[in-house]
């Protein structure tokens, strides 16, 4: 499975000569040249989380995603913007090498709150676009299933729901449990939203990335009920100093 993406046959075949099966292409010349070469086409776009509103968190990591996402930067040009973050994400060590790293991480990508009834009807409504825009695709891609501060949602939505999971479950509020009920938020929405696409086209390959890193956990893939969960091993591996 590549997460590369093909529009044209050349990049199809280049694909198809190492060795990939499983590809993201946009087209009908690709999407031929994809079966013709034995790789199973997958769906253009990659589905995101859908919300009513961006995820929440403690006020120093709004600090720190804030500085990590260069809202100070907003009105540099866009390549100056880019080198300048580069360089402040890489002393920061933010997503360094053995993921996370750095005491207070993130991921500087704005997420949605995708929990509850309304993320879940908002997210099938999304993958009812994106199937159809790819009639003849025969897999879709999931990522972004996760938290931007790496282990959580603090809006008040979340909050209420965890206060609810602990009084049900009569647990006490440590951070033991709080990480339990976040990551069964994570696999509860993913697997849902993978029995919607497996009903709404029978047959369809689902593939997910597991990213953002749960930082509690970050190897739960075993729970995931895709067909091809992928489980970045290069977060374990530190970069070398000249990459």
């Amino acid at each position: 499975m590549s997460w590369g993406f093909a529009g044209a046959e050349e990049a199809v075949r280049a694909n198809a000569e190492i060795g990939v099966t499983d590809l993201r292409v946009r087209g009908g010349k690709a999407i031929a040249a994809a079966r013709a070469c034995g790789i199973r086409p997958y769906c253009q776009q990659a589905f995101l989380p859908c919300g009513k509103r961006l995820q929440a968190m403690s006020s120093a990591e709004r600090e720190r995603f804030d500085f990590l996402m260069g809202r100070d930067l907003q009105d540099l040009p866009k390549d100056e913007r880019t080198k300048r973050l580069d360089v402040r994400r890489s002393e920061c060590r933010c997503r360094f090498g053995g993921e996370p790293e750095a005491p207070l991480d993130c991921c500087p990508t704005d997420l949605k709150c995708f929990t509850g009834d309304v993320g879940l009807a908002l997210s099938k409504a999304r993958v009812d676009e994106i199937l159809a825009a790819n009639p003849e695709a025969e897999g879709i891609c999931f990522d972004g299933i996760g938290y931007a501060n790496l282990h959580s949602c603090e809006c008040e939505d979340c909050k209420s729901a965890l206060s609810t999971y602990l009084s049900q479950n009569a647990l006490a509020d440590t951070e033991e449990n709080r990480n339990r009920f976040y990551l069964d938020a994570i696999v509860a929405y993913a697997n849902a939203m993978v029995d919607y696409v497996h009903a709404r086209r029978p047959g369809i390959k689902v593939a997910i990335h597991l990213w953002p890193t749960f930082r509690p956990n970050p190897l739960y893939g075993r729970l995931i009920k895709a067909d091809y969960v992928e489980e970045t091993v290069a977060w374990y591996f530190p970069w070398e100093k000249a990459k």
